[in-house]
């Protein structure tokens, strides 16, 4: 093995020597060591152009220290012959334009320390051979814009790769072959600014250690188009590292059947075309976020009970691509808190509103479940939940009764905005226990209005509050009493009451058609 060895090294020293030979002259303020190799030993800052422009120059290797103390408008270093990039090699060096080392095909490592008191610009270093990322390689670089290390080789990111580095963005996309594997604390340290991304497209990740992204600090997180099957928290968190994340993008991860967030803290996240069927059971418990949560998946079936049980949304949450969605299960948003409105429109599957769904809930905008194939919205599903804005239900296929609208559904509910529920054709009487301790300020907008609708409201004691407004298609607006009576006009021709205050006009005759009784005065405030 040896004896075979030796002839291939001597063939790749002659071709290095070979392509040195035909190598594009150095500049004025560079100077080679003294070998056979081309190895740079050192530069100085160019007084002329500005720039030092070593691309295709033949070199094999730099120098330790070698840039220290130069400041250039650009250095490139494209189309080279190094292997390694060592320790030292671009210390104390300042460019106020951009550093190339793109094609740089013989490269395959660089050390810890490489670039320590470095700042550029611009940062290019993609296209090349690189494969190994040693510890801190990146350690006390400054650039202004990302850090691009696209297109490279690298399949293993290890432990603190990144520590040190400031930057505005961290690229690793589109590796071949692909990158499989970050290791703890990969990026413990890294400072990603404003307006800056850590970007991981491409990637042939199947899963992501624990604490992967754990002790980052990144205005964006991207990660897409990847073969990952699961992302947990347990990817954000380390020992007592400190994680902070901006905006979050899970995109286009076409094995991606999971994701957990579980206590999480980020700006705001968007998930998007993967393949999430299910939102599992306490995925999104306790997640914070100051802006809006937006899950776009064409798959999704179920949201299981409790997936976001206390969870703080800063903007709105959003479910836009919902058609498949059958199920939001018991106590699914029980407790969550949500700045914006809660919108899950158009589901031409959603057929059931779990027991306590939104209990406790708080929605500073609008809960939007219109449009869709609603048929069941279970115990409680609405109990004790404060909306800001409306509560919408309409043009859904509610029924009442068993198997439709519970009892209870909408009880000690408070929306501020109104409740719509017009446009549900089955709907023919509404308990009057479900609106039992509610409040609304805005308008109640029932289904298309017929004679046992209206009855069964109005024939139970505090059906809604004093003040509340009531509508329905055929049927003129009212406003309920100081008993809670909703006193409606019926087609204009007679005014439906229980329980009636004396002086107010009531019908007679058979109560299960009051519509078409004629309206007497209510001396005794019964009606009958």
């Amino acid at each position: 093995v040896r004896a075979a060895a030796a002839p291939a090294a001597a063939l790749l020293v002659a071709a290095l020597l070979a392509a040195s030979a035909l190598a594009a002259p150095l500049p004025l303020e560079c100077h080679l060591e003294a070998r056979a190799e081309k190895v740079l030993k050192s530069c100085s800052s160019p007084v002329v152009s500005q720039d030092l422009d070593l691309r295709s120059a033949g070199l094999v290797g730099i120098s330790p220290g070698a840039f220290n103390g130069v400041t250039v408008r650009d250095l490139k270093l494209d189309s080279n012959l190094l292997v390694e990039i060592q320790a030292g090699t671009f210390s104390g060096l300042r460019v106020t334009g951009q550093l190339s080392l793109n094609s740089l095909a013989q490269l395959t490592r660089v050390a810890s320390g490489a670039f320590h008191n470095c700042s550029a610009a611009l940062f290019y270093l993609t296209a090349t051979g690189l494969a190994t990322i040693q510890p801190n390689a990146f350690e006390g670089l400054t650039v202004a814009a990302p850090l691009n290390l696209a297109q490279n080789k690298i399949e293993f990111v290890p432990s603190l790769a990144f520590r040190g580095v400031v930057a505005k963005g961290i690229y690793l996309d589109d590796q071949a072959p692909p990158l499989t594997t970050i290791e703890q604390g990969a990026f413990d340290g890294a400072t990603i600014t404003a307006g800056g991304k850590l970007s991981l497209n491409h990637a042939s990740l199947t899963t992501l250690q624990p604490g992967a992204f754990a002790g980052m600090s990144a205005d964006a997180l991207l990660i897409g188009q990847t073969t990952l099957r699961r992302i947990d928290e347990g990817a954000f968190s380390w020992e007592h590292s400190v994680t902070t994340i901006g905006d979050l993008t899970i995109s286009g991860n076409a094995q991606l059947t999971e994701v957990s967030l579980k206590q999480m803290h980020f700006k705001s996240v968007t998930i998007q075309h993967n393949a999430l069927a299910t939102i599992k059971s306490h995925s999104f418990e306790q997640l914070t976020t100051t802006g809006d949560v937006v899950v776009d998946e064409p798959l999704l079936t179920v949201i299981e009970s409790n997936a976001f049980y206390s969870a703080t949304i800063g903007g709105k949450l959003s479910f836009p691509a919902a058609a498949k969605l059958s199920s939001i299960q018991s106590r699914a948003l029980h407790h969550a808190t949500i700045t914006g409105d809660v919108v899950v429109t158009d589901s031409l599957a959603l057929v059931t509103v779990g027991g306590e769904a939104f209990a406790g809930a708080t929605v500073g905008g609008s809960l939007r479940l219109d449009g869709g194939q609603i048929a069941q919205v279970q115990q409680a599903a609405f109990k004790e939940t404060v909306i800001t804005g409306s509560l919408s239900l309409a043009n859904n296929k509610i029924a009442e009764g068993e198997g439709g609208l519970a009892a209870d559904a909408f009880s000690v509910l408070r929306a501020h905005g109104g409740l719509d529920l017009s446009n549900n054709h089955a709907m023919r009487t509404i308990g009057g226990a479900a609106f039992t301790g509610s409040e609304f300020s805005g308008v109640v907008r029932l289904p298309v209005a017929t004679t046992y609708l209206l009855w069964s409201l109005v024939s139970n004691t505090h059906a809604f509050k004093p003040g509340t407004r009531v509508d329905a298609p055929g049927m003129l607006g009212a406003v309920c009493d100081e008993a809670g009576r909703a006193h409606m006009t019926w087609l204009g021709n007679a005014t439906v009451c229980a329980e009636c205050p004396p002086g107010s006009y009531c019908p007679s005759g058979d109560s299960a058609r009051p519509a078409h009784a004629a309206a007497v005065p209510c001396p005794d405030g019964t009606g009958m």
